[in-house]
């Protein structure tokens, strides 16, 4: 980037050309694809394949279903107020995040983590 500014590529709102191919390619088999399924779903021998039909066209017509996750936790002490915690204290929580942050950057650019750092 320039300044700020995406300097490549196409302009914000055209269309990708090769997207837009392949699903007008698809669009002309939607409807047999889906008979398929619906072939499948009624009178596939395997169990498993009568399943995986009904997915699809579940999540076609209807969308997949939304994630969720219930995520509970059990704390035995509560946080420690910061203004209670000794100097050395503080700098090993700086220390250890400084180190987690810089094991993500590494992950992210796709660099191996040096735990020497």
């Amino acid at each position: 980037m320039a300044l700020g500014r995406k300097t490549g590529g196409r302009e914000k709102g055209t269309p990708n050309h090769s997207t837009a191919e392949i699903r007008s390619l698809a669009t002309v088999h939607a409807a047999e694809a889906i008979e398929r399924l619906a072939d499948l779903m009624r009178n596939a021998e395997n169990e498993t394949t009568r399943l995986a039909a009904i997915r699809e066209l579940l999540d076609r017509g209807y969308g997949r279903p939304a994630l969720h996750a219930d995520i509970k936790s059990h704390v035995d002490t509560p946080p420690r107020d910061y203004r209670e915690m000794t100097d050395e204290e503080l700098e090993a929580i700086i220390y250890e995040a400084r180190a987690e942050r810089e094991h993500e950057r590494a992950n992210a650019s796709g660099k191996a983590w040096r735990s020497d750092h």
